[in-house]
């Protein structure tokens, strides 16, 4: 039996924000009200450690290098989002992707006590169990499902990366003894606020009583006394920690973040008296990911917003081999929700003089001044192609981004069999 074309219809029934990209706070309200209320939570085991990440950029890449810096003290629970191919990915143990039929026999679970909840609260008899009766929405089960996976192997160190804010974001469920904070910068305003300080008292909003330490980036638009000040408003008695180390221009995005990721590890373990010896670093899947193909470079980042955009481009030049910005291709698509205009303004700031921009599909198809690609076309930009070619701007990028490369290595194949 196919789990995975299972799994994928019945989650296709559901509502997601992350498809329609349509934002409803009061959907997000409700949405968590009502899991707070989910009676699988009080069957969940509680681990030795469990973290919250919340920030605009660089949730997904810090909660990887937590998960890999933990991993020697035991199989670690991640749960991260969005999915780059696979809705799997989401949902790892030890690092791997959860199997197929694990996943569905959870989904079905989650919905069988979700549903009977809801008809004995309603008290109307629940319909069948998979079809999305029970009103959770994609996000919602999923992260359901991450929580009673984790708990039924009883893993000790369990990592909830934020799907959206904090304050109504699903996985305050897990009333998780630490939180992290990574970079705040304007994204989802609709939902979030128009201003930093906004932003942060949405993303400080994970923090519940049960919250003892807080790890903090430096922020760019805000004060350490001003993240501080918040968080305190919120959780007077929580730990705050904020790490006293920026960015520089000779290391990539990657290399901070690995340098944060220790400092938390470090944090957490002298809070918990902890010795564990900290696991390698390797990449992570989708973050400034390299690929060679003969004697070209193909790098792949979701940066998707004027702040990450413009730290993405930075970070290439720290990267070994990379031949300077006016031998490198940027590749770039934007979601119908980004502001078109701040991100244009980040790319062509950055110096990069080669630019295309990818239309139709999920993005955006407004004529910009420059050069463009069809999503359903990708391949038409091979003759564009130069020593290094940089694709990003989302993660609904990277299946085109790779069937790209497969058919550039399969010229490549053919052109040397002849």
């Amino acid at each position: 039996m196919d789990y995975e074309s299972l799994l994928d219809a019945a989650l296709a029934l559901r509502i997601n924000p992350e498809k329609t990209r349509r934002f409803d706070p009061a959907q997000f309200e409700s949405g968590l009200a009502s899991l707070q209320q989910n009676p699988m939570l009080k069957t969940l085991s509680r681990p030795e450690i469990d973290i919250s990440i919340v920030g605009t950029n660089g949730k997904g890449s810090t909660s990887f290098l937590l998960a890999q810096l933990f991993g020697p003290g035991g199989p670690v629970g991640l749960y991260t989002s969005p999915h780059l191919r696979r809705v799997l990915e989401r949902i790892r143990i030890g690092l791997c992707e959860v199997d197929a039929r694990t996943a569905w026999q959870a989904y079905q679970t989650v919905c069988e006590i979700s549903t009977r909840a809801d008809s004995e609260n309603s008290g109307v008899a629940g319909e069948t169990a998979h079809t999305g009766t029970d009103g959770l929405t994609y996000f919602e089960i999923l992260t359901l499902m991450s929580g009673l996976l984790f708990s039924n192997q009883n893993l000790p160190v369990r990592i909830y990366e934020a799907g959206l804010g904090g304050r109504l974001d699903a996985t305050r469920i897990f009333k998780t003894r630490f939180a992290v904070l990574t970079n705040i910068s304007l994204d989802h305003t609709e939902l979030l606020g128009t201003t930093p300080l906004a932003i942060l008292r949405e993303k400080l909003g994970i923090l519940t009583e049960q919250t003892e330490m807080v790890m903090c980036m430096p922020q760019v638009y805000l004060s350490n006394e001003e993240i501080v000040l918040e968080a305190k408003k919120l959780q007077p008695g929580v730990r705050i920690e904020i790490f006293d180390e920026r960015l520089t221009s000779a290391e990539s995005y990657i290399d901070y973040n690995i340098r944060f990721a220790q400092f938390c590890f470090q944090k957490i373990q002298t809070l918990t008296g902890r010795t564990q010896t900290a696991g390698a670093i390797s990449k992570i899947p989708g973050r400034l990911e390299q690929f060679h193909i003969q004697d070209r470079t193909f790098v792949f980042d979701p940066a998707h917003n004027p702040d990450a955009l413009r730290v993405a481009l930075q970070s290439l030049e720290a990267l070994p081999g990379f031949p300077g910005k006016d031998q490198a291709l940027v590749v770039f698509g934007i979601l119908p929700d980004r502001n078109l205009d701040q991100c244009l303004a980040s790319i062509k700031s950055s110096g990069f003089s080669r630019v295309f921009q990818v239309t139709g599909g999920p993005f955006r198809t407004e004529k910009t001044g420059l050069n463009s690609v069809s999503f359903d076309a990708l391949e038409q930009i091979l003759p564009d192609l130069t020593a290094w070619n940089v694709f990003l701007g989302s993660h609904k990028l990277y299946d085109s981004f790779l069937d790209l490369l497969r058919g550039i290595q399969k010229l490549e194949t053919n052109a040397s069999t002849r």
